[in-house]
C-alpha cells in the first residue's frame, strides 16, 4: 500500500498541473463573471480539518452572498446561493481551487470529505482514524451521496474507505464521480447502510441504524 500511495501521489500532482493548464480559460472565465456578479470575492477560503486532525485553508470558487438577518446572523445557504452558484455546484466546477490544495499536499484527487473541524471534533472517537489520510476532491462518501448524507452517514462511508482503500476502488471513484458530474447526486443506500451497520457503535443518532 506504500509504495501504491507513493505513486498515486505522483499521479495526483501531474494529474492536477494538467487539469489546471487545460483548464485555464475556463478558470478565468468563471473568475470574471464571479467578480462582476459576487460582491464578496471570487474565491472562498474556509479552514477544513486535515491530515491527521491539522487545520488547512481549502480554496473554492465563491458560490454563495455574504447576506445577514436582522440580528446579524447568516441566512441559511439556499438564500444566498446565486444561480451562477448552482451551475458551478451542479458541474463541480467550485471545487477546482481544490486542486491548488492538491498540489500543496493538503489534499489529494481521492480521500475522505473535507469537513469543517468543529464537525471532526464532534465525532473525537472516530476522526483519528478518519483523518488518517488526506481529505479528498473526491472519494466513496462523495459518490454516495455527498450533500445529501447526514454527518454520521458521511463519517461512517469514509471510515469504509480508509479501511478498505484499494486500486480497484479508487478507480470506482473516479468512474463514479463522472456520473455525478453528469447525472446528480443521489444516494447510495446500499453502501450507506452496510457503512452504517459496520460502524454502528460509534453512532448515536442516525435513523438507519436498526
Amino acid at each position: 500500500m506504500k509504495t501504491y500511495l507513493s505513486l498515486f501521489r505522483i499521479v495526483e500532482i501531474f494529474t492536477s498541473c494538467a487539469v489546471l493548464l487545460s483548464a485555464l480559460p475556463l478558470i478565468l472565465f468563471i473568475s470574471i463573471i464571479l467578480f462582476l456578479t459576487n460582491k464578496d470575492g471570487i474565491i472562498f477560503p474556509q479552514s477544513r480539518a486535515g491530515y491527521q486532525n491539522r487545520p488547512f485553508l481549502i480554496f473554492k470558487f465563491r458560490t454563495m452572498l455574504e447576506l445577514y438577518d436582522d440580528s446579524n446572523k447568516l441566512l441559511p445557504p439556499d438564500l444566498r446561493i446565486t444561480k451562477f452558484g448552482k451551475v458551478l455546484r451542479r458541474c463541480k466546477l467550485d471545487e477546482l481551487p481544490n486542486l491548488i490544495n492538491i498540489l500543496k499536499g493538503e489534499m489529494s484527487i481521492i480521500g475522505p470529505r473535507a469537513k469543517l473541524v468543529s464537525e471532526v471534533e464532534s465525532r473525537q472517537d472516530l476522526s483519528d482514524k478518519r483523518q488518517s489520510m488526506r481529505p479528498g476532491l473526491t472519494g466513496w462518501a462523495q459518490v454516495s451521496g455527498n450533500t445529501k448524507l447526514s454527518i454520521d452517514e458521511m463519517f461512517s462511508l469514509d471510515l469504509w474507505y480508509v479501511q478498505n482503500r484499494s486500486l480497484f476502488i479508487d478507480i470506482l471513484i473516479i468512474f463514479k464521480t463522472i456520473l455525478v458530474i453528469f447525472w446528480g447526486e443521489r444516494r447510495n443506500e446500499t453502501e450507506i447502510t452496510r457503512s452504517l451497520n459496520e460502524f454502528r457503535s460509534f453512532y448515536r443518532d442516525s435513523p438507519n441504524i436498526t
